[in-house]
């Protein structure tokens, strides 16, 4: 639906409290979680804390962090060598929420697949940090 409310589902997903997965599975909430990431207006971006590999750590509006992984790859590109080599494949953790969510598997963080446009969606919100780099 287009009109979920991204507030709504923040706050729901902070209140969230299980043994048993990461966030609600139960009345559209994984539909509504994946709605909110793809949709959400980017309030701050940041360089990400760790890891050797560019990615950005975005604070969404209703004060979501989500971590950006850039498309340096197509879809059907093939890496040679070591399973290490080349850059992060964005794709990776898409593919990996939902075959967690096939397989029932409720501790793998929901990932979307976003198009952000540099000029329009980071620079303007960008911190200090990153625009130096």
């Amino acid at each position: 639906s287009h009109n979920i409310n991204t507030q709504d589902v923040w706050r729901e997903t902070e209140t969230w409290k299980s043994e048993e997965s990461l966030f609600p599975h139960t009345d559209g909430a994984p539909g509504k979680i994946l709605h909110a990431i793809q949709t959400s207006q980017v309030a701050l971006v940041d360089n990400a804390p760790k890891g050797t590999q560019l990615k950005l750590l975005l604070l969404l509006e209703g004060k979501q962090k989500i971590y950006f992984k850039p498309k340096r790859y197509n879809l059907s590109h093939v890496i040679n060598g070591n399973i290490y080599g080349g850059f992060d494949r964005h794709n990776s953790e898409v593919f990996a929420y939902y075959l967690a969510m096939v397989l029932n598997f409720r501790w793998i963080p929901p990932s979307v697949i976003r198009q952000i446009h540099l000029h329009k969606d980071i620079v303007p919100v960008a911190t200090a940090g990153l625009k130096r780099t």
